[in-house]
């Protein structure tokens, strides 16, 4: 017997329904200033920045909804990846501060 084997078809994905391109590269951006920041030794800083970023980005979501210019998957799953990573990254910073 011999199966049929049907021409699998690849997803779609709507360009229209994606983040801004501009956005996405202003956070590749101070993902590289972050990375200058630590290797000159201002970790808090690029800590920080990053740390930042992420909240902004996952309020925005939040607020925003879908005329959000950062979106990756759903606006609830977006903010909160966003705004726990940068709550998790202050707080981190700041658990291991402490122990110093």
């Amino acid at each position: 017997m011999t199966k049929k084997l049907k021409k699998q078809e690849r997803p779609v994905v709507p360009e229209d329904r994606e983040g801004k391109p501009v956005v996405e590269w202003m956070v590749a951006v101070l993902v590289v200033i972050a990375t200058l920041l630590a290797l000159l030794k201002y970790v808090e800083a690029a800590t920080m920045l990053i740390a930042v970023t992420a909240l902004v980005l996952g309020v925005l979501r939040l607020v925003l909804g879908d005329t959000s210019p950062w979106k990756v998957r759903s606006r609830g799953f977006d903010a909160f990846i966003c705004i726990g990573l940068g709550l998790g990254l202050i707080l981190t910073y700041l658990s291991i501060g402490q122990l110093s």
